[in-house]
């Protein structure tokens, strides 16, 4: 993650707070998570591919660093709001864990995997959650409800797992997080590999 789009996932993370800051209760989100507002930008943009050899991109644990303070701040306002303790520490475990595995992968990826990554990034991340959304919008066949399928594949999403974090959905804890960890967990393993496949088929045999 280059240090300019961590500033914005920054900026973002905490105008939730400025906001109601200056504002008050009328720029207040009713029954949102302040935790799930912080983690919703970085979950967004932590995984952003790479260009070749970007000047100033951070490494995981930086980046992984950035979201520690709002995100603190945050799941102390949801405690203070009467949010369930568990259910609050669960939502920072799993959502800072996904952060950390988003820009992991993409500096897993390196220069040989960068161009894998980066259509696995737009096809599983923003490019998936987009086709959920529409599917989710038109509804299944004469119920208008969101088919089955549809509802399970979007609970391995990150990107939907932030949104009901943010809107402070239950269970939202560790369990609920294990699918969309795995599927993180899976695209930073995928770059790692696409970086060492051009090594490996470069040694003599």
């Amino acid at each position: 993650m280059s240090s300019g789009w961590a500033a914005v996932a920054w900026a973002l993370s905490v105008l939730p707070f400025l906001a109601e800051r200056l504002g008050g209760e009328s720029l207040a989100i009713p029954g949102a998570s302040r935790a799930g507002l912080v983690l919703l930008p970085w979950i967004a943009l932590a995984g952003l591919p790479r260009r070749s050899a970007a000047p100033g991109a951070l490494p995981w644990t930086a980046t992984t660093a950035f979201v520690l303070p709002p995100l603190a701040l945050g799941a102390g306002l949801d405690i203070l709001a009467g949010a369930a303790r568990g259910e609050v520490l669960g939502r920072c475990l799993v959502g800072g864990t996904l952060v950390a595995l988003l820009a992991l992968g993409a500096e897993l990826a390196g220069e040989a995997g960068r161009r894998l990554h980066a259509v696995l990034w737009l096809v599983l991340v923003p490019g998936s959650a987009a086709l959920l959304a529409a599917l989710a919008w038109i509804g299944a066949p004469g119920t208008g409800s969101p088919p089955v399928l549809l509802a399970e594949l979007a609970c391995c999403h990150p990107l939907v797992w932030a949104h009901r974090a943010a809107r402070a959905e239950p269970l939202l804890g560790a369990a609920g997080g294990l699918r969309p960890l795995l599927l993180v967990g899976l695209l930073a393993l995928a770059a790692n590999l696409a970086r060492r496949l051009p090594a490996r088929a470069g040694r003599p045999g």
